[in-house]
C-alpha cells in the first residue's frame, strides 16, 4: 500500500532521500537484484547477438528521471509491434531470462513497470493482447499499482509473446 502523504513512495516502498527522486527506484532496483533472485549463467537467452533486437538505452542519464528514457525505449518497442486489435488490450511484462510465458504477472505500463523490471532481471520484454472486457477479471489489488497489475491464467500468459531487446550504450540518447 502507498503512502498517500509522501509523493516519493510506491507500493510501500518509501525514498531513503526526500531529495534525490531517484533514490527510491535505485532501493526498488537493489531489492530486485537482491540474494532471492539466481545470477544470469553466463550464454543465458538475455545475451543478443549484435543486430538483433530493438535498440534500447542501456542506463540513466545523470540528472534526468529514468522514466525519461523508459518512455523512449516504450516508443521504440511499440513502433516495431503489430496494431493491437479492437476489443484488447496489450500487457506487458519485464523477464527473467528464460521466463517469458511462464510467469502470469503482467502490466499495462509498458514504460513504468515492465521496463524497469527487464532491466532489473536482465531478460527480455513480452507482451500478450488480451480481451478489454476481461481485464477486470485480472487486476491484481494486493501489493499492486492500481489498474495497471494484472495475474493472468496460465493459457494466457504462455501466450506471451517476445521482443527482443538490445542495449544500446547510449543512455537514452
Amino acid at each position: 500500500m502507498s503512502d498517500q502523504r509522501n509523493p516519493l513512495s510506491y507500493a510501500g516502498w518509501t525514498s531513503t532521500d526526500p531529495d534525490n527522486p531517484l533514490s527510491l527506484v535505485e532501493n526498488m532496483n537493489q531489492l530486485a537484484l537482491g540474494p532471492m533472485y539466481a545470477p544470469r549463467a553466463q550464454g543465458d537467452t538475455a545475451t543478443v547477438s549484435a543486430g538483433a533486437g530493438v535498440p534500447i538505452s542501456s542506463g540513466n542519464i545523470k540528472g534526468q528521471l529514468p522514466i525519461v528514457r523508459y518512455r523512449q525505449d516504450a516508443s521504440a518497442i511499440k513502433s516495431t509491434l503489430p496494431e493491437v486489435a479492437d476489443g484488447f488490450t496489450r500487457l506487458w511484462r519485464g523477464n527473467r531470462p528464460g521466463e517469458i510465458g511462464k510467469n502470469p504477472q503482467f502490466t499495462n505500463d509498458l514504460p513504468g513497470i515492465a521496463l524497469p523490471f527487464r532491466e532489473a532481471y536482465g531478460g527480455h520484454i513480452s507482451y500478450v493482447d488480451v480481451p478489454t472486457d476481461d481485464l477486470g477479471k485480472y487486476v491484481s489489488t494486493s501489493g499492486a499499482a492500481p489498474n495497471a497489475e494484472f495475474t493472468l491464467p496460465a493459457s494466457l500468459a504462455k501466450q506471451a509473446q517476445t521482443v527482443l531487446v538490445k542495449p544500446n550504450g547510449t543512455n537514452g540518447n
